[in-house]
């Protein structure tokens, strides 16, 4: 029996998929003052498709927009509608959503029942869609991920390269203003004080947790000046502000949420830094994994260095 191969028997075509979440709270956060995150994410997507359409020569035939519409504006599945995209409503959790896994799914079913599609558009910048965009690359087509630069898995944009790549950042800013790194860094110690992670009723402050924890003895102060080691040392007050130690496996974890654009090792040279700065030490205490003794590594906060300090505005509260 003759077999002939399926691929590419039809004209080559175009799909696009996109992690709505991922696109709307970005600019939610990210939008100056002033600025519509709706109005914003919908010129995104409708430059996008022109984007595309210039760069392969032809409309995308397939686009599929993935979020908990529950959780969005009520106007936003009526204009998806207008732009040509069919929604997948999945429904998320309070840490995450289920639209990576869904979107996986379908592109592994268009991959594999869609000949025609030579051209796969993941609008995302997890690190979790790296297995279905390396398969996908393997089986000979064509993947161009596009998301927002600042907001992109560091791992995930060192996989792709630069020619796989398209940054959003540069459809939104030509009609709207985000904040800078330096504006966000400002941001988030601007929570952090009005909402302490840390307990200020009676018998719960600064006392309490220091007698809970071990003698630490902590260099000398520092200025942090990195924006991005602001916003690690806000995340790990917010987060675990209550804990008299912050154990690194679940802070470098909400780190990735918290800065999903640096890679791993970039995120780890932020202990570093808040190391060096005096905001906290790291310690190593024993513990146990699949039966054997292990070392674990914590971190302990330096609730008297200044910016610790200003961040949870407890001069004179103890």
């Amino acid at each position: 029996m003759h077999l002939t191969s399926p691929n590419y028997a039809a004209p080559a075509r175009t799909a696009i998929f996109v992690d709505l979440e991922n696109v709307y709270y970005f600019l939610k956060r990210r939008l100056k003052a002033g600025e519509d995150a709706v109005s914003a994410m919908f010129e995104t997507l409708r430059e996008l498709k022109g984007a595309v359409k210039e760069k392969y020569g032809h409309d995308a035939i397939i686009l599929f927009a993935y979020g908990d519409f529950e959780r969005l504006p009520d106007t936003v599945q009526n204009q998806l509608y207008l732009l040509g995209f069919d929604t997948r409503n999945v429904l998320g959790t309070e840490h995450k959503n289920a639209a990576d896994m869904q979107l996986c799914i379908d592109a592994m079913h268009t991959l594999y029942v869609r000949a025609d599609i030579a051209h796969f558009v993941i609008v995302a910048g997890d690190r979790d869609y790296i297995p279905v965009i390396k398969h996908v690359v393997s089986q000979g087509r064509e993947v161009l991920v596009s998301a927002f630069k600042d907001a992109t898995s560091g791992d995930l944009l060192e996989i792709l390269g630069a020619d796989r790549f398209f940054d959003l950042t540069e459809l939104v800013t030509q009609r709207f203003k985000l904040m800078s790194r330096e504006e966000i860094a400002a941001q988030e110690a601007k929570e952090t004080r009005v909402n302490p992670a840390r307990p200020q009723t009676p018998g719960h402050g600064k006392d309490k947790l220091a007698a809970a924890a071990p003698a630490t003895k902590f260099p000398d102060a520092r200025p942090v000046h990195d924006a991005d080691a602001k916003i690690a040392l806000s995340t790990m007050m917010r987060y675990f502000g209550d804990k008299p130690e912050v154990w690194m496996s679940p802070f470098l974890h909400k780190l990735r949420e918290e800065l999903p654009e640096l890679a791993e090792y970039e995120r780890k040279s932020l202990i570093s830094t808040l190391k060096a700065s005096g905001a906290i030490v790291v310690e190593s205490r024993p513990g146990w994994k699949d039966g054997e003794a292990v070392d674990y590594s914590v971190a302990i906060i330096n609730w008297d260095h200044p910016q610790v300090r200003e961040l949870n505005q407890w001069d004179g509260q103890f």
